[in-house]
């Protein structure tokens, strides 16, 4: 491989990370392509180019436009599956639509969950309808993204959650799971920390019901606890 192609590789990985949709998807495709615009015009600025920085500049935004086109595909794809739980939740029941998605893990529970750890609003509330289930394995996956949802965004898990389901969602094991090189104490207590500060759920039950559930998360670790 030339120089060149892994210098245009680094570029894509540096300046199109893979974000999902529901977490300012266009904002980072819009600033990327104007920067590459930018870029472009000022290399015809240059009285001194060397030809192949500016073939690989074009190459690059060619690249980055192809990108954004096909992300937006792949968006679109996830939406229609979302339509399509959907529908089975409100034609049929939660154990329809979970039995569904374990049977399409791959591809529909694989993308909702994908989803739900990226903080888009529409698919944490599905996966918290789908939290009453019998099917063990939809209800840990859903447990699960929740979870690292929860430390991402609060603010968003938190009112979709009901009561009921805080302490399943107000946890850390799936997180730690995640990333094993955090240490779980000071994960919890950055957690409770943000809780606190977010005035919008500061007089919210459900705050004290997930702190008083991360509180006992923490006391489980400083015993040893797994």
């Amino acid at each position: 491989m030339s120089q060149v192609s892994r210098n245009t590789i680094q570029w894509i990985r540096d300046s199109f990370p893979a974000i999902p949709c529901g977490r300012h998807f266009w904002q980072v495709v819009t600033w990327n392509f104007m920067r590459g615009l930018k870029s472009s015009q000022e290399l015809k600025q240059q009285k001194y180019c060397a030809p192949d920085s500016s073939k690989t500049k074009i190459r690059q935004i060619v690249l980055l436009m192809f990108l954004a086109a096909f992300s937006s595909i792949a968006c679109a794809a996830t939406y229609k599956d979302f339509r399509e739980i959907e529908r089975q939740l409100n034609r049929s029941s939660v154990e329809a639509a979970n039995r569904f998605l374990t049977d399409h893990w791959e591809t529909k529970m694989a993308a909702l969950l994908r989803e739900v750890e990226a903080c888009n609003l529409r698919a944490i509330r599905l996966s918290v309808r789908l939290l009453d289930t019998t099917n063990l394995e939809a209800l840990a996956a859903h447990r699960y993204s929740l979870e690292i949802a929860m430390g991402e965004c609060p603010s968003k898990v938190l009112p979709a959650v009901p009561i009921s389901h805080i302490s399943e969602v107000c946890a850390v094991d799936a997180y730690l799971e995640k990333f094993p090189e955090v240490e779980p104490r000071q994960t919890i207590d950055q957690r409770i920390s943000i809780l606190q500060k977010i005035p919008t759920l500061a007089s919210v039950p459900k705050i004290h019901a997930c702190i008083a559930a991360y509180q006992r998360e923490r006391e489980r670790y400083s015993m040893g606890g797994k």
